[in-house]
């Protein structure tokens, strides 16, 4: 297992090596969203950007997801610009893989002050402010364009906002991509066949509920103890973006893939606030444009990278299969969702203001 582990990795880091190349190589390519700038070659040491005098700062970043992961990237490349914007002054120290501890630790370290930068979903904001809670409902995007128009519009910048009220800054949503129902013991077409897995969930109870009313036994657990709880039984599947799913090597056990697409989860990229006060107006500024900067990057590196990653996922073994997304749209999951958040939680307008977004004028 370790020697396969191994191939995994190196698997893993030539495919986002031709990631990056095809990011240098190509224009906007993201559905919509700006594309960013290529990763500058990194400097010589006489070339290498030169703090001022004083005390240079350091800013600890964190994420649960894998070193070769798109979001590792984005940091690696957010680093790089706030070097830049700042002659070196500002630099992130990057802990991926849970080194920090779950998502839930990361947002809670931020409102603590001891984590000055993280990315965790959107299901664990809404343990915050419940009004993230709209990005648990099932088939609400109909397609990235559509999800980007919401989140970088003014109601997901209103979103942002919010969260200095839960001692969180919101700085962007970075990208994951669309869920994949991903499990150890059949092929699935139809929702039907969820019946009988226990299926990983977020700590996020619409989830729960979608699953428990596909007669699933949804299972709330961590990132971290996702690949150990497929090893040995304790979950047979989950519902993750492939490359979430590949780059966590989650496909040794797991090798049978369902193009659900039930769910658009972003990430949020939050700041403590304590760090956030201690900078320069300046420096502030520099934080924000290169965040900009660096999501449209990792978004980009997600996008190019999907579909190698369904084909070295057909190449170690898994069978990936194509569903009719408009049949799953239209269970009584979808609906038992929607019941419990709109219009307690989520006013109707917000959801008729989104769906207005689509390019097909709905979204599920």
């Amino acid at each position: 297992m370790k020697s396969l582990g191994l191939i995994k990795k190196c698997v893993c880091i030539a495919l986002f090596a031709g990631m990056l190349f095809a990011a240098m190589s190509c224009g906007n390519s993201n559905g919509g969203a700006p594309a960013s700038s290529a990763p500058s070659p990194t400097a010589s040491p006489s070339e290498a950007p030169k703090a001022p005098e004083g005390n240079p700062i350091v800013l600890k970043a964190a994420h649960v997801l894998a070193a070769d992961h798109p979001y590792n990237l984005g940091m690696t490349k957010m680093n790089e610009l706030l070097k830049e914007k700042t002659n070196g002054q500002i630099s992130l120290d990057i802990f991926p893989a849970s080194q920090l501890g779950n998502e839930r630790e990361l947002a809670e370290g931020i409102q603590l002050g001891t984590v000055d930068i993280a990315l965790a979903a959107s299901s664990v904001i809404a343990n915050f402010d419940r009004n993230f809670g709209i990005f648990d409902l099932p088939f609400l995007f109909e397609n990235r364009e559509h999800a980007y128009k919401f989140l970088d519009g003014d109601l997901g910048k209103a979103y942002l906002d919010e969260l200095f009220d839960y001692k969180m800054i919101g700085l962007g949503y970075w990208e994951t991509g669309f869920s994949k129902l991903c499990n150890s013991k059949r092929p699935i077409s139809t929702p039907d066949q969820v019946a009988g897995l226990n299926i990983r969930t977020m700590e996020s109870a619409p989830y729960m509920l979608y699953f428990s009313t596909l007669r699933a036994n949804p299972v709330p657990m961590g990132w971290g103890d996702i690949y150990t709880g497929l090893q040995n039984g304790t979950i047979d599947g989950l519902t993750n973006p492939i490359t979430a799913i590949y780059t966590s090597h989650l496909n040794d056990y797991a090798k049978y893939l369902s193009k659900d697409d039930s769910h658009y989860c972003p990430i949020v990229m939050i700041m403590s606030p304590s760090a956030y006060e201690k900078l320069t107006p300046e420096q502030q500024t520099a934080i924000r444009e290169s965040e900009e900067e660096a999501r449209h990057y990792e978004r980009e590196c997600v996008l190019l990278g999907e579909e190698k990653l369904y084909q070295a996922f057909q190449d170690e073994g898994g069978t990936i299969v194509e569903l009719d997304r408009s049949v799953w749209m239209n269970t009584p999951a979808v609906e038992a969702v929607y019941d419990s958040i709109v219009p307690e939680i989520i006013p109707q307008e917000i959801i008729d203001r989104c769906r207005a977004l689509s390019t097909a004028g709905k979204a599920g």
